[in-house]
């Protein structure tokens, strides 16, 4: 994947150079659970003053007029991108700093495979089969996707030592590894 073709979606979504930029890929139902998601951004924008993100779903589905009511009566609409559906997955996974997949169940999840083949560190829920981890480090599972915990989010940004390190900083006492 061209360097050309990542910035071209980048400016195409409004994505400045210092956003952090989170996603999904996937049909828009309950099943793949776009809630977490938006959750997990409402919580770093209100309770960690952290406004440099951007969320992108990507792909089309029967819940998008459902998930763009929630984010407009949260009030977090500068923080989202719906794509809809495109043909260059390979691409749009390259936008993201971290690719989050919080499904309440799956099959097999191609998805987490192919941000893992992209080289995206990814959040995973725990009811993805552990069989889509390629061993490439780039997979953490989260705790809980029925309940919320973005300070679990944030420990994990931080193993990298490259994710939201201002939020880091700023909250260090909370975010400290145990």
């Amino acid at each position: 994947v061209s360097t050309n073709k990542v910035d071209e979606l980048k400016s195409k979504y409004n994505i400045e150079k210092d956003d952090f930029v989170i996603g999904q890929v996937g049909h828009l139902t309950v099943e793949k659970n776009q809630i977490f998601t938006i959750e997990l951004v409402e919580k770093l924008v209100t309770k960690y003053d952290f406004k440099r993100i951007k969320c992108l779903f990507i792909g089309e589905g029967q819940k998008k007029k459902e998930l763009e009511k929630i984010i407009d009566e949260k009030k977090l609409n500068e923080y989202f991108i719906f794509t809809g559906a495109v043909n260059t997955i390979p691409e749009h996974l390259k936008v993201l700093d971290m690719f989050v997949f919080p499904s309440l169940y799956e099959g097999f999840g191609m998805a987490l495979v192919e941000a893992q083949a992209a080289g995206i560190y990814s959040l995973s829920s725990n009811n993805v089969p552990k069989t889509t981890d390629m061993e490439l480090d780039l997979v953490k599972y989260l705790l809980k996707t029925y309940n919320i915990d973005a300070d679990h989010v944030i420990r994990h940004f931080d193993v990298t030592g490259k994710y939201c390190p201002g939020i880091v900083k700023k909250n260090a006492a909370t975010f400290a590894m145990a």
